[in-house]
Order: C-alpha cells, then structure tokens, then sequence
C-alpha cells in the first residue's frame, strides 16, 4: 500500500509538471503565432496585432487568454477569445481648447499648429466623426482643478526637483484624464480613443484601427506612441483607473507615467501611423508654476465622491472643463451634506445623562458615549 500510494503521487506530481511545461509551451507559440501574424504599413510594430476574422489571435488587453478545460473528453489548452471590439468602433477626440481667451494665446504652446491640426483632421476624414474634447487648462482652469481634486479626495506630493515637482501643468493633464475617464463612465462606451491635439493621423487612420481588437473582459489600454499622444481605454480600464485614485489618493507622478505603469490595467503599444508635430515636452506644462492643493479631511468617502463625478449629467458634452466646474460644485455640496448628516447623527446618538451626571459637565464623557452608540449603529 504505502509503494502504490508513493507511485500514485509521483504521478500526480509529474502530471502536474507536464501540464505547466506545456502551459508555458503553448503561450511562447501563441506568442509566436501573433508576431507572424500581421505587419502595420509593410513593418512590424512594438505590439503585433492579428485580425480575429482570419482566425488568428490578438495579444492586446483582454483580447485571448489560454484555459484548460475538457475538449472531446480529453483534458487539453485551448485559446479563448472572449468579446472584443475593434478600435475603428470606438468614439475619436481630441483632446484640446475649444475656445483659447485672447489673453492666453501665448501662454499655449504651439496653439496655431494645434488648431489648424485638429480642424484639419476634422475636415479630412468626416468617416471617423472626430470630435473636440475641451480640456482642463492650467491657466483657464486652475480653481476648477483644484477644487475637483480636492472634492475627489486627491492630493499632490511635493518634489524635489522641476522633473519630479506636481505642478500646475501636470495637474492639469490629470485632472483631464480624469473627467476623460468619468466621460466614459457616464457615457457607458465599451471604449475610447483619445488623441493630443499635436497628433496627425494617417490617411488611412480608420483601416489600420480596424485592424486592431481590443478585448472587453480585462482592464487595458492601448497607447500608439511612448507617452499620451493617443490612448485607447476600454471600460474596465476606466474602472481600474478610478479603483487606482481612490486607493491612492496621493498623486506622485505625472498621469502619462502612471499609467505606463499599469494604473489603468495592462497596457500595451502599438503603432497606427500617427505622427507628433510638436516635439515631447516642447509645450508649457513643464515650466508652469508648482502647485498647491488644499488638504482634503481623511474621513471623506471616496467611493460615493466618484460615483457623484461619474453621474455628473454636464458629462453628456464635450466640455471637459464646463463638466469638471459641475462637478466640482456638486462634490462641496456632497461633501456639506455629509457633514450635515454626520452632525445630525451625533445629535441623535446623544442623550443628556452623556454630558451631565447631575454633578458635573463631561464632554470627553459625553463624546466617547456618542461614538460609542454610533459605531454600534452601524453594525
């Protein structure tokens, strides 16, 4: 008996081997498989793509993943390929100022490239109904960036240098990802494509995001150059983006890293054509001014801040900015009616025995007895 039991284990402990061999076996030639698959223009992109009409498998987020399951009564790996949705599908903007005040033409950099840019393309390529996103400017916007931060709970950490400093320009570019994000969230798009108002896009811009699949089960983001020139969120990336902030109230780097990072989900690269024509870091956020957040209470409650932005109705536009002052505004009554509320209920949790024992006035007494009876309210 124990010589049988031994060989009964070495040969679940051998089987068990095999199968993870030829898991990862299985995994190189998927990888393999997708390299092959397709070239972009006559060249091989950083992330290779395959057209799931031809049968093959695409290697962006949430497109394929590998299961081991029962299949003609033999247990073997096989590839799943759950609901995807080609980039063609999802919505276009860019992300710019819709309208520049006089007085702050020369604080954009580079603004008449930009605009004649995005007319351009608009005009271009009426197939793709891009449309204009108005973003949250640093110099327009600043009050309204604070104030969204602030309501949402979000605050800076200081730098020790201009690469590392949060300052205005980068709070602005956050705080566009932001209500870019809740736009979506609102609007309840499987994805979105956002692209900076410096990007030119190729002639044929449709036909080649029609050849990229993006899956709709996992968290992930497709970007088309090294940094924020042009990402497409799908949902769950939204979700993981907002998760991300509200459990990490403390921004410590620009939005563009973190989520080169993974704080929206797996991200991978891939390129469709487009072209900057403003070099990186040639505009003005970099030489705006530092920044400072007020601190926000440490018992406001996130989760419930968020839901307010995300159901903030002035994001059925595409004015980032005008959506952001709603719901900033809404958020400080929020948070005015919480406090309300959390007043009322230590009046109700109160009695007069808490602060008078007939002798003397308590009020650590009286305090300790109020949460005390609120705590157990709660449960």
């Amino acid at each position: 008996l124990p010589r049988r039991c031994k060989n009964e284990a070495m040969k679940l402990v051998t089987r068990a081997i095999t199968r993870r061999i030829l898991s990862v076996c299985v995994l190189f030639a998927v990888a393999a498989t997708a390299k092959k698959a397709l070239t972009l223009d006559g060249k091989q992109s950083q992330t290779q793509v395959a057209n799931r009409a031809d049968g093959a498998l695409s290697p962006t987020p949430g497109a394929w993943k590998l299961a081991y399951k029962n299949v003609d009564g033999k247990p073997e790996w096989v590839v799943e390929i759950p609901n995807t949705h080609a980039l063609s599908t999802c919505p276009i903007f860019y992300q710019t100022l819709v309208e520049v005040p006089s007085e702050l033409e020369e604080e954009v950099g580079q603004w008449e490239i930009r605009r004649q840019n995005v007319e351009q393309a608009i005009a271009k390529h009426p197939e793709l109904n891009i449309k204009k996103m108005n973003v949250l400017y640093w110099a327009r916007d600043w009050q309204t960036i604070k104030d969204l931060f602030q309501g949402l709970g979000l605050s800076i950490a200081k730098g020790h240098d201009q690469n590392t400093d949060m300052n205005q320009g980068k709070c602005g570019r956050w705080a566009t990802m932001i209500m870019m994000a809740a736009w979506q969230k609102h609007a309840g798009h499987a994805c979105t494509i956002a692209l900076e108002d410096d990007i030119k896009i190729p002639d044929d811009f449709k036909e080649r995001l029609a050849q990229v699949e993006q899956g709709e089960q996992e968290s992930g983001v497709i970007k088309f150059m090294e940094w924020g020139e042009g990402y497409a969120f799908n949902l769950k990336a939204v979700d993981r983006f907002m998760s991300y902030l509200m459990s990490s109230p403390v921004i410590r780097m620009p939005s563009d890293n973190c989520i080169n990072m993974g704080c929206a989900g797996r991200i991978v690269q891939i390129d469709v054509g487009i072209q900057k024509l403003v070099k990186t870091n040639a505009g003005n956020i970099w030489r705006t001014a530092s920044a400072e957040i007020p601190k926000t209470p440490k018992n406001i409650d996130r989760n419930k801040a968020w839901q307010v932005l995300a159901n903030t109705t002035e994001l059925a536009g595409e004015d980032l900015s005008a959506a952001a002052r709603a719901a900033a505004d809404q958020l400080q009554s929020f948070h005015a009616a919480s406090r309300r509320t959390a007043f009322e209920n230590m009046v109700i949790h109160s009695s007069l025995e808490d602060f008078y024992d007939g002798e003397t006035i308590d009020l650590l007494r009286a305090a300790k007895a109020v949460v005390r009876r609120m705590q157990e309210s709660k449960k």
